[in-house]
């Protein structure tokens, strides 16, 4: 039966190219993920910015709209 520790000295340089290989998958793809949820965020402000912005503006309209029927119905 092999020794498992005999097999180590073997393996080693293996394992820091191994290693290496496995940091730089794991930085590029946890870069990758942090700049998706990055912009996952940005994207999610800005649709809640402008849903206020719309919901505004849709105030705004309806203001106008109730102004012009008033108008409208003081001049018949």
């Amino acid at each position: 039966m092999v020794d498992l520790n005999s097999t180590i000295p073997f393996l080693s340089p293996y394992y820091s190219t191994i290693e290496q290989v496995v940091g730089t998958i794991s930085l590029f793809v946890g870069g990758i993920l942090g700049i998706y949820i990055i912009g996952l965020i940005i994207r999610v402000v800005f649709f809640q910015k402008m849903i206020k912005m719309n919901k505004d503006i849709k105030s705004q309209l309806e203001d106008l709209n109730k102004k012009v029927d008033k108008l409208g119905k003081r001049k018949q």
